[in-house]
């Protein structure tokens, strides 16, 4: 049983490096940011961490939500997955972590006073300043776990593509590594409508 999932492992890796684009020889520092828009339904994702363009080891996926309707409401989630390695992966859940205990740290910082009036009790004021404390303490906490584990060649300790949504057949996204935009566009050359 152990050797048929290793063989449909080995499998589903050698099927994901088909299309694989040759990364560059040496690692160059990230270049700046690039927008690319491209008219596809499938894309050919280099093969490298999107982040800082080594071997990859695991995806992240890059979504957007278009919502629409006044009575009733719609919406629509189209999703990427992207290659990255797991070193970056760990930053980026880390930076995730930090931005949602900041999130949380201000619906209970707003709450709070809210609360407070609503019930006359001061001890509500007091709990939820405690927390919203523990919560920025624990943000700060894991965005320096997120800068440490962020390597010389990472382009961001956030996620490093950003899916922007679509327009009919064409898909916009947002490359925080021009490097890997650089690749994203050797692989994808046919299908590029915009590059800046």
């Amino acid at each position: 049983m152990g050797s048929d999932s290793a063989a449909v492992a080995a499998l589903h890796y050698m099927l994901r490096h088909l299309h694989a684009t040759t990364p560059p020889q040496t690692i160059p520092a990230p270049r700046p940011a690039h927008t690319v828009s491209v008219s596809a339904r499938l894309l050919n994702w280099p093969r490298w961490c999107a982040c800082c363009c080594e071997p990859y080891t695991t995806w992240f996926s890059a979504s957007y939500t278009r919502r629409w309707g006044k009575r009733v409401k719609h919406s629509q989630t189209r999703e990427w997955e992207i290659p990255c390695c797991s070193t970056c992966a760990a930053h980026m859940n880390a930076f995730g972590r930090a931005t949602a205990y900041l999130t949380g740290a201000v619906v209970v910082g707003v709450l709070s006073p809210l609360a407070t009036w609503l019930t006359d009790q001061q001890i509500v004021l007091i709990v939820g300043f405690l927390i919203v404390i523990a919560l920025i303490n624990s943000a700060r906490n894991q965005y320096r776990k997120a800068r440490k584990l962020k390597g010389a060649t990472c382009a961001t300790v956030r996620p490093p593509v950003v899916y922007n949504g679509w327009d009919g057949s064409i898909h916009y996204f947002y490359f925080r590594n021009g490097t890997y935009a650089d690749l994203f566009v050797q692989g994808n050359s046919k299908k590029v409508v915009g590059y800046r």
